[in-house]
């Protein structure tokens, strides 16, 4: 089948080989590069269109076609076209003459609101051909969200379908994940920064063992130059996958508070790219006990106690809350996933620094998910829905 991805995610190119080695991306973006190469191994023709970047040289990287949309052709032809960031990247229909099929993978928070207040009409979009429209949800806890954005949402097709990854990139000559035996002090953070880092600054100060922060993100965010904690703060000189990666993997810990200590807005992770990348290279996640990553990583996940402190089960499911007086849709925030739970973050790396089983179990877990991620399976899975249908 031919089958185009289409992102609109920066300005200048980027593909499979500059994610690796030169310039990383952040997870929603990561995964079209995993998906699209699983896909081509299969034998499909892919293409991914890149919207807004700079006129580049269109190259195969490992497979796959990549393209920026100002040099393409009119009159294009698909079997599938998928949409993996925001509805106004619908203005790639313009060059297309015909397709059988269109998805949405519900991978990034801005598709779904998008769809009840872009000015883009979807539904007088696909007025003509509304059942050739389908959705991938990446969780089942992404899907229940979305859901909430969007009433009617659930009358379309949709199927599962997880975030993948390229197990070759984290494994050795083997085909074996590893890790260093001996692990540097040193705390990892490679989300944005506005999910938690100066709370892990605090925890940092406060451990039995002294820590370095390692932290490095996607969109060029400035840290917060007057911390006087700066002096164990490491910022990488690369960002790609294979330089994160190797921090990763002689590191002890990523804690991932996942709040914004200016707005107390909570983020909620559709996947959680930076969580898998991390445990597949040994390095304990601590985290609270989101409903998103008890149903990705299981008992992988180190979760701190959120217990007694003003923390609903519904604030660790639903990150949106609806106002029915104004028929307003909210983003959730909640000031108790911030600095209240500092010291039960503390408390949790001190336990885990004075049991060296307790850290092989946690390494172990993360590496037993090795399989349920990769391109290959989640690869025919999408062929599977898609067909079915044709």
């Amino acid at each position: 089948m031919k089958i185009v991805f289409v992102e609109s995610f920066r300005k200048k190119e980027w593909n499979g080989y500059t994610a690796r080695y030169t310039e990383g991306v952040s997870g929603t973006h990561t995964n079209i590069i995993y998906l699209a190469e699983g896909l081509a191994t299969l034998g499909h023709d892919i293409t991914v269109v890149e919207l807004k970047s700079e006129i580049f040289e269109p190259k195969w990287i490992n497979g796959v076609y990549y393209e920026c949309f100002e040099t393409l052709s009119d009159n294009q032809i698909y079997d599938i076209i998928v949409f993996t960031f925001c509805l106004e990247d619908t203005v790639f229909l313009s060059k297309v003459k015909l397709y059988s099929k269109v998805i949405f993978i519900m991978g990034c928070p801005k598709l779904a609101p998008t769809l009840k207040y872009t000015d883009v009409n979807f539904m007088e979009l696909f007025r003509n051909n509304d059942r050739a429209v389908s959705f991938g949800f990446v969780s089942e806890n992404s899907k229940i969200n979305a859901f909430n954005f969007r009433y009617g949402l659930q009358n379309f097709r949709h199927h599962l379908l997880y975030n993948c990854i390229d197990v070759r990139d984290f494994t050795d000559i083997n085909g074996e994940l590893y890790t260093y035996e001996k692990k540097e002090n040193n705390f990892v953070f490679f989300a944005c920064i506005e999910r938690g880092l100066n709370i892990v600054k605090e925890i940092a100060k406060r451990t039995e063992t002294p820590f370095r922060i390692v932290s490095s993100n996607y969109d060029k965010k400035e840290y917060d130059k007057d911390d006087k904690y700066e002096t164990l703060f490491i910022t990488p000189e690369c960002n790609s996958k294979q330089s994160i990666m190797e921090w990763n993997r002689k590191s002890k810990y990523f804690i991932y508070p996942l709040i914004d200590t200016t707005t107390n807005r909570i983020h909620y992770d559709t996947f959680g790219y930076v969580v898998l990348e991390s445990l597949l290279c040994g390095v304990i996640v601590i985290a609270p006990r989101m409903k998103i990553f008890e149903e990705l990583y299981g008992d992988a996940i180190c979760y701190v106690d959120t217990s007694n402190i003003g923390i609903s089960q519904e604030d660790l499911t639903f990150g949106t809350w609806y106002e029915k007086s104004t028929n307003m849709i909210w983003l959730k925030n909640n000031a108790n996933f911030g600095f209240p739970l500092i010291e039960r973050y503390v408390e949790m790396v001190n336990r885990l620094e004075n049991n060296e089983e307790m850290r092989k179990t946690y390494i172990q877990r993360g590496f037993a998910l090795k399989n349920k991620f990769s391109n290959d399976k989640i690869a025919n899975s999408f062929i599977n829905f898609m067909e079915y249908n044709m």
